[in-house]
Order: C-alpha cells, then structure tokens, then sequence
C-alpha cells in the first residue's frame, strides 16, 4: 500500500516544476565569524540566562557585601559597653507612622511594686484603675513619663514564691517519707548589711513568767489536704524546743488531742493558752517554735496562719504583726520563710522529721504597658554620685532653663538648658566631698540629658534595635556575618581541599588503595561527635582554633564520598580510555577529563558545604564551645581578615532567653541566616547546571 501511494505521487509530479537554483553561481564554504566559545564562558552563559540564578547571585553578594561594609562605614556603636541603650526595640522611618517598628515595648506580667505608683505628670496625682478604683502602680525602675497613656493595668497572676511580691495563699507543709512526721522552725526576718531581707530561726528570749501564752492555728476547712487532721487520722502537733543540752520538746498542742487546746472554730482556728503548762521554764530557757505534720501515709497539711503572743500583766512580748505585739505573727510570705526542721536526730542519729515547705494559691500583682523605650533611653536620666571631674567638663557653657549662668562655686539645683548635657542638677553632695592636696572634689546627684551626653543631635534610629550591651543590630549582625561567612569560607576551603584530593586518589585507583582509604574515613566518620568535641575542648579551650578544628576533623569526608563517585562514574568513560592510550599521565586524565566531567555536582556540594558550616558553627556556640564575645582571630595574620568573637549563632544564642520580651534579639539573625541559607542552595544549585559538561552548548 505504501509503495503504490508512492508510485502515484512520482507519476503527479511534471518536469516543469523542476528547477535549478544558483545555476549561473560558484559556491563556496564560508568561514565561520563567531568565535570559539570556552567552558567557563559557555558555563556562565547558562547562569546568567536564569534570572533566578541571577535575583539569588545578587542577593547571596549583596549580603557579603554588607557584612563587609556596614562594620566600617556604621557610625553606631557596636564595640563599648552602654547599658543605657540595652534592648531598645527597633524604630524604622515612616513604619514608625503605622505603629510598625515605633520604638515602643511592651511588657505583660511584669511584678509592680508598690513603692512606684503610676502617676499623671501634669497633675501629680495617681492614675485610677477604672474599674476597681484603686491606685495603678508600675514596676520597679519604670517612669510615669515613659508610659504610653492608656496602656498600663494591672492584675493579679498565681504564684507560688517565697518571697514578698507573692501575697496570701497558704503554706504546704509535706512528709518527705510514710512513716516520718515534718516539721518547720518559726523565723523572724531581718535586714542585712547589703540592705537584703533574711530569715532566721526565732529563738523568744527576755519571756519572764507569762501570765498569758496563746497560740492561734488556722487550717483551712476546704483543702482536701486537711481533711486528715480535722478527721482525726492525721495531728498536727507544736513544741516549744529548749535550748539545753538535750533540745527538749514541751509540746504545747496537739490537733489529735482535744484537751491540748481550748477551742476550735467552725473556720478551723485552733486557740491554745499554754501559760501554765509546768514542763515550761521561761526563766531559765530560750524556746524555739516548731510545728509539726504526722500521719500512716505520705501527705501534706495546707496551713493558713499562725499566730503566737505572750504577755506578763500588762507588758506585752514580740514585735511582730500589725501593732507590734506577737512573737509569731506570719501567713503567706513570712509562713513560707520558715526553716525546715532538719537538726533533730533519734539515737540511732537518724533524722526525726523529713519533708518540705511549699507556698501555694498566693496572688501577685503584675503590671502589663507599653513604654516608649527610646524616650526613656534618651531622656532624663538619674546618675548619683557622679563623678566631679565629668560634671564640671559637660556644664561648661550650659545655662540654667531659664537663662541664668551656671556659677562653679554657689551650684543650685534646678534644670538646665535643653542643648546641655545635664538636664537638672539635683544637689552637690557636699558631705562626701574628699580633699586631695588641697583641692576639694565633690560628687554630684544629676539627670543626665542622655541624648546629648550620647552625642546625637536628635534621638537615632536603630532600625534592628540594640543589645543587652546596647549594641546596635544593624551593625552587629554584619559583623557576626562577617565571622560567619569567613569562619565558612575557611573551614569549607580546607575540607573541599583535603575531600577532593582525597576522593580524587580513591575513585581513581580504586582497588586496594580504594578499599584502605576508604576504612580510614568510615573510622573518621564513625568517632561519636561528641567524642571529638571532649577530645578537642580538652586540650583547647573553646574559641577559635578549637572550632575550626572540630569542623574540619570530619567535615571533608562528604566532599571525598562525592568526589569518589564521581571518578567512579567518568573515569571508565571512551575519551579517558583513549587518552589513556595516547599516553596521557594520571594528573592530566585526573585534572583534565575526569574532574571537568564531575566538577557540576563536586561544586554543589562543596557550595552548600559552606552554610552547613555556618550552622555548624552557631550549634557549637550555642552549647558554649564555639566562639563568644570578647574573642579574635586574624586569618594569616592580617588585620583586615580579623574575627570578632560575634558571629550569627552567638547572636542567635543572646536572644535565645529573651525571646518574649526582646523577640527582635532573634528574628533579625534568623532572617539573615535563613536568606543566606535560600541563596546559597540556589547559587549551588545555579553553579551544578553552569558547569555541568552534558549541558554544555544548549539554550
């Protein structure tokens, strides 16, 4: 059938439809006018006709860049300490407008204290809470001024603290074992020489014969915990403890015993009057107050209060509770601060009372606003006891506000002029003035103008906010990319070295030399990593060289693995065999038609090697055996090649903790690193389909 519709199609054809074209004309070969294109360019050719390749290029440069850049031409301060400027949030230009990165932070659950009430600068008067009516207070530290009007109220959280800002709740006192009673010692506070508050066993001395001794206890009748003791399966039980020779418990009450107490309330009170027990010698013996818990099982007894009060005629003992007249008069915090009775032995010296004190349902009142955090970095700011000498250098040329010079020897308190670095002189402190040869120096109580004791014109822009040191973002991050990137430069460079070279010898040979070299890096790569870690921190303390060289301990077998394979896959290839024939040496089929042919996917890897060392990196300094602040290290020795001791996941590590209050500490690092990390895939990714031989010459 074929055939026939080809005979017809020859028979349809006439001659004059025939023609000869170019019949008069000589033709002859023309010469090519297009040059010989190369490898490397027919490889760039390919990537540059990837506009992604090209948008990820420009990105991955524009970040070296910057991290080389912006550390040299920032005027911020990224080097000394200023605990002023610490943890300032970020403030942007025109975002600022939206409420969007506007400088202010905002705080929730923050503990108040009640010695800084939150008050209308205009006014004086303190603001209302407006539904309960009672006075708003602001944390410790924290200026009405500052606070964004309308933003602060307050609350009250649980907790479960021993100290002072928890109020109320109860006490837990529980059995550390089944069958041993717990027991605490009462306290008494007092104020220590730093000015800290500190709990101390309470011993009553001066006690002469009491006419009057009554202990107040209170269980509250609606904690399961109690349910024990107000059914007669648990007691609790309270001593007064001589100190004499042999401790003496004379117990003064006993929850199991009716007869040991005088009255029980329908709100589980429990009321003794111990005045008259004889075991007790008040004249002859200091007592401590211990209070004791017991039952057949491991639990616990919830106590609300406990009260103690003694007097002789009308002279009253103690200085405790709200008119000064109890010996113990604690709930809440001050019940929660009592000594575990650990100190009391059987004659087998085995502790008689085992367990622990717990606070529990105490209430905190918190403080949730936004403050205008650089208002308050760059405001007003109180300095005592400045030093003279620095003073008398920043109120030269200053005015008071309302014109009148600044006299050196008659100073008087009051504001000072808006373009001086003082705001307000509070006082001279003339009591602590010190005569050095003749000459008197004084110390100073002042507000500093922040902004222009910092030496800005007007307040700055920290577009990334600040540190806990008060570093700028902005400027430390470029830094800790700077180290990042050359630390994976370096370390990548070394391990594409040693993995090339490596794998090139393996794959070429191959045989024995292939099966030997090829044990030796299973044993590299098998060593635990944490083994590594401990051998190098333990004869390098962690820093640079320590890091560098747990990086590179096992991080070129992956290059080698690659490299391998791919001599494997090209080095059996014609055009190897027959340039083996012609008499071409190992190097030249190695570097010549073996490497060219692998180079694609030996790049890729290599490419991505270097942010897999970043991150490497930030892991180790994460765990603290990596770099940290205050290190450096000059590559070959040259100051302009020289590493601080900041680097992405050093940064990424300082806002670890601080995430919630201080998120921007993290979310800029991890921003960078994660561009980083996108580019340098796509660049690798670009680079494997640049130099890939099989593509070569194709659109």
């Amino acid at each position: 059938m074929a055939d026939e519709n080809i005979k017809k199609t020859d028979e349809s054809l006439e001659k004059d439809q025939f023609q000869f074209v170019q019949k008069e004309e000589k033709i002859y070969d023309k010469k090519f006018q297009t040059k010989p294109i190369g490898y490397f360019k027919d490889a760039m050719i390919r990537f540059a006709r990837n506009k992604t390749n090209v948008i990820a290029t420009t990105i991955l440069g524009t970040l070296i860049l910057l991290s080389v850049f912006v550390p040299i031409l920032s005027s911020k301060n990224a080097e000394a300490l200023e605990s002023q400027l610490a943890h300032l949030p970020p403030r942007m230009p025109i975002l600022e407008n939206f409420g969007i990165a506007d400088g202010t932070s905002e705080f929730e659950e923050i503990p108040i204290s009640y010695d800084n009430p939150y008050i209308n600068e205009e006014t004086g008067e303190p603001y209302l809470d407006p539904v309960t009516g009672d006075p708003l207070y602001l944390p410790e530290g924290e200026y009405s001024r500052f606070i964004e009007e309308g933003t602060l109220i307050n609350y009250v959280i649980e907790c479960n603290d021993a100290d002072e800002g928890c109020e109320g709740g109860f006490v837990q006192l529980s059995k550390g074992v089944a069958n041993k009673p717990v027991a605490f010692y009462s306290t008494a506070a007092s104020v220590n020489d730093t000015g800290e508050t500190v709990f101390n066993v309470q011993t009553f001395t001066g006690i002469s014969s009491p006419t009057e001794a009554i202990l107040e206890l209170k269980l509250d009748i609606n904690n399961a915990f109690n349910d024990n003791v107000f059914n007669g399966r648990a007691e609790v039980v309270a001593y007064l403890q001589a100190n004499d020779a042999e401790k003496t418990m004379v117990k003064i009450f006993d929850s199991s015993d009716s007869s040991t107490y005088d009255s029980l309330t329908d709100d589980g009170i429990y009321t003794v009057e111990f005045s008259d027990l004889p075991d007790l010698d008040f004249d002859n013996n200091n007592y401590k107050f211990v209070l004791s818990y017991d039952s057949n099982i491991k639990d616990s007894v919830v106590i609300d209060y406990i009260r103690l009060s003694a007097r002789r005629g009308n002279t009253r003992y103690g200085d405790q509770g709200p008119f000064g007249r109890h010996l113990i008069y604690a709930d809440g915090y001050e019940l929660s601060n009592f000594a575990l009775t650990t100190d009391v032995f059987t004659e087998d010296n085995e502790s008689v009372f085992v367990g622990s004190v717990l606070r529990v349902g105490g209430e905190r009142l918190t403080a949730s606003y936004t403050v205008d955090s650089y208002a308050k970095a760059f405001g007003p700011v109180l300095r005592e006891g400045f030093p003279g000498s620095e003073f008398l250098e920043l109120v030269q040329g200053c005015t008071y506000a309302d014109g009148t010079a600044y006299d050196v020897d008659d100073p008087q308190p009051g504001l000072m002029s808006d373009d001086c670095a003082i705001y307000e002189l509070v006082s001279r402190n003339d009591e602590d003035a010190v005569n050095i040869g003749g000459e008197i120096y004084y110390t100073y109580d002042v507000y500093l103008n922040y902004r222009v004791y910092a030496g800005y014109d007007e307040i700055p822009y920290y577009l990334f906010g600040t540190s806990a040191a008060g570093f700028d973002m902005v400027k430390l991050i470029w830094i800790g990319l700077r180290t990042s990137l050359l630390i994976g430069l370096l370390v990548s460079f070394i391990n594409i070295a040693i993995g090339v070279v490596y794998g090139a010898i393996s794959g070429y040979y191959g045989g024995q030399v292939d099966i030997i070299m090829q044990r030796f890096a299973e044993i590299i790569g098998r060593i635990p990593w944490l083994v590594t870690l401990s051998i190098m921190m333990a004869y390098f303390e962690a820093g640079f060289t320590s890091l560098i060289l747990i990086l590179i301990i096992s991080g070129w077998i992956g290059v080698a693995s690659i490299t391998r394979t791919q001599f494997y896959r090209y080095k059996g290839r014609e055009y190897v065999l027959a340039s083996r024939t012609l008499g071409a040496k190992d190097g030249r089929l190695i570097f010549r038609h073996i490497l060219p042919n692998g180079i694609g996917t030996i790049i890729t890897s290599s490419i991505l090697l270097i942010p897999t060392v970043i991150f490497s990196e930030a892991t180790l300094s994460y765990l603290g055996f990596g770099i940290g602040h205050g290190q450096s290290f000059k590559l070959f020795g040259l100051d302009a090649l020289e590493l601080s001791g900041v680097s992405i996941g050093v940064l990424l590590n300082d806002g670890r903790n601080k995430l919630r209050n201080y998120p921007h500490l993290t979310i800029f690092p991890a921003i960078i690193i994660s561009i980083l990390m996108i580019t340098f895939n796509m660049f690798g990714n670009a680079l494997r389909d640049a130099f890939n031989p099989a593509l070569r010459g194709s659109e």
